[in-house]
């Protein structure tokens, strides 16, 4: 029987979590999440965080295994749709992206920056005018912003992206430094971009950061991105390293 209720499995998965995400040691937080995982195996709760926690160390395959197990169980959940429509387009399934989100209009046509997650995901499929279209429909300017500088970079619309791009800077490059720092290796300014996330590395904990390698390209083949991640013990290799298995339930 799925268990929701708040218990010992969820305080450590709750946990894990928060570490995870506030600069902490992820071999501590795999350690925790495995341990929730053993005291409850079944817990919907601990096992969505353990979704999260693999997207964390890149392993997307397995998370869209878990969140479309989630589904199975509350097939109405919008923020479960949601985490599987962002994993499918961090994996570069943007067919299956769109598909997701289609359901979650239905489901839910105000939810959180579907607009977004619509137009980064018709971007990533190469239909410029159709992202364009769904991005300027979404209401959360910053994300907005950020989706255009992409699309406008895409598009070969140089003026109109350097637009965006420096307005996001002056709304938004002071919070999230990171975010700038892969807007700028969208576009291919991958010298910049290493400065901006130097600047993420000093001024947040940990980095604000979209690693995907499909938005980010040649940056995650530069040394510097490599040695920037390991000072803060998330590079390629030191996530590959940790060890966490999660076994759904039969």
């Amino acid at each position: 029987a799925l268990t929701i209720d708040p218990n010992l499995a969820e305080a450590h998965s709750w946990l894990a979590v928060w570490e995870a995400e506030n600069g902490g040691d992820l071999v501590e937080s795999a350690r925790r999440l495995q341990d929730a995982l053993k005291l409850e195996p079944n817990n919907y709760i601990v096992i969505s965080h353990a979704a999260g926690f693999l997207a964390t160390l890149g392993r997307l395959d397995e998370t869209i295994a878990i969140q479309k197990y989630l589904l199975t169980l509350d097939p109405l959940n919008p923020i479960d749709h949601s985490n599987l429509a962002w994993n499918y387009l961090a994996a570069g399934k943007s067919d299956e992206a769109i598909a997701t989100v289609s359901t979650l209009q239905v489901l839910s046509p105000d939810y959180g920056r579907i607009y977004s997650l619509l137009g980064s995901a018709l971007l990533q499929k190469g239909h410029l005018e159709e992202a364009l279209e769904a991005m300027q429909q979404e209401p959360e300017e910053s994300s907005r912003l950020f989706g255009l500088v992409m699309i406008y970079h895409a598009s070969g619309e140089a003026v109109l992206s350097d637009a965006a791009l420096s307005e996001y800077i002056e709304k938004y490059g002071q919070d999230h430094p990171g975010r700038v720092s892969s807007l700028l290796a969208y576009r291919g300014e991958i010298s910049r971009s290493l400065d901006w996330l130097d600047k993420a590395v000093a001024e947040e904990n940990p980095p604000d950061w979209i690693d995907d390698c499909i938005w980010i390209g040649n940056l995650c083949n530069d040394p510097r991105w490599i040695r920037i991640r390991e000072s803060v013990g998330r590079s390629p290799a030191q996530l590959n390293a940790i060890d966490f298995k999660v076994a759904l339930p039969e």
